[in-house]
């Protein structure tokens, strides 16, 4: 084993880089800016900071999931010209990532509660 490869085992918890490759740098180390709630719309800044503080979870994690819900209602139903004659469509590919117990699944469900409701009220409809 090279000096290099056991250094990174030392480091990261058993992790090793790939030659050519370095270690990922773990995100508690970095210093990011908070997310900028204030440039959502002030419903959507409302209900982040409500479900931040209900679930103890950062406020990046509701926002993101409400950018990704947001995303899905207005795919196909508008376009985005980016220049002339070249339209895109608004999708957002969203993964969020936070360890086992915080609350992923809680946020998950709470923002795309609109989603599953709208759906079933979709399916209500047919059926009668």
């Amino acid at each position: 084993m090279t000096d290099d490869v056991a250094a990174n085992q030392n480091g990261m918890n058993g992790a090793t880089s790939s030659p050519g490759w370095p270690l990922p740098e773990p995100f508690e180390e970095r210093d990011l800016p908070p997310f900028p709630v204030d440039a959502l719309a002030r419903w959507q800044g409302e209900w982040v900071v409500a479900e931040a503080e209900a679930l103890q979870v950062p406020v990046d994690l509701p926002a993101m999931l409400s950018l990704g819900v947001i995303s899905l209602a207005a795919a196909k139903n508008i376009e985005i010209e980016v220049g002339t004659g070249w339209c895109e469509p608004p999708n957002l590919y969203i993964a969020v990532a936070l360890r086992s117990g915080e609350a992923k699944s809680p946020a998950h469900r709470a923002a795309t509660r609109p989603v599953y409701d709208f759906q079933e009220m979709l399916r209500r409809r047919w059926l009668d």
